[in-house]
This record gives C-alpha cells, structure tokens and sequence, in this order.
C-alpha cells in the first residue's frame, strides 16, 4: 500500500472528526449567543425599568408644577384684589376728606402711596 494513499476508513475518520470539530464550534457559537442574548435581555429589562421610574418622576415633577403654577395665579389674584381693594378704599377716604395719614393707617398703605393717590384723584377732578 502506498503510503501517500489513506485507506476509506481513514478518509472515513478525518471527515467525522471534521464534522464533530464543526459541530462543537457550531454548538460554542450558539452557548455564546445564547448568552449574549441573555445579557442583553437583562440590559433591556433594566433600561424598561429605568425608563418607567424617570417617566413616573417626570409625571410628578409635572403635576407638582402645574400646582405651584395654580398656588402661584392664585396668590397674584389674591393679591392683586387687596391692592386694588385698599387704594379704591383709600380714594373713597381721600373723598371723604380724612387726611392722609389717616388713610394710610386704615388702609395699610404708605404715606407716599397716599400722596400720589390723592394727587392723582385731584388731577384727575381738575381734568374734568
């Protein structure tokens, strides 16, 4: 028998132990992506997670707003009626003909804001 020659059972052996090696690397690549698939799933279910807590904040912080917005218009009515309500009161003083420290303490208001007050209500008298 000629060396260089390999009998069929030889040719046999080597094709097997070619198809056992492609197999085990074919079964290696599958473990491995199994396990990537694995790692990402994972990675996937923390970022959901994630996501949710920073939507749920994210609809707090919003409602928060939108209440402080509504505390906030509010209180600027609130206190745009005193003021308002304080100076027609301190006009109809001024009309009465109380002096102007004494509106300024019935009232809650400045002495200057009484001048002005007083002096506007007679520019405005003479005007007519």
């Amino acid at each position: 028998m000629n060396p260089l020659t390999m009998n069929t059972h030889t040719v046999y052996l080597i094709i097997a132990a070619g198809l056992l090696l492609a197999i085990l690397v074919g079964v290696l690549a599958l473990l491995y992506a199994r396990r990537l698939e694995r790692q990402f799933r994972q990675r996937c279910e923390t970022l959901e997670a994630e996501v949710s807590r920073l939507t749920a904040n994210a609809r707090s912080m919003g409602q928060r707003l939108l209440a402080q917005e509504q505390h906030l218009s509010t209180t600027t009515t609130s206190m745009t009626n005193e003021t308002t309500d304080s100076y027609r009161q301190a006009a109809h003083l001024l009309a009465t003909g109380l002096s102007a420290d004494e509106v300024a303490s019935r009232c809650g208001l400045s002495r200057a804001e009484i001048s002005l007050l007083d002096a506007l209500r007679k520019d405005g008298a003479t005007d007519r």
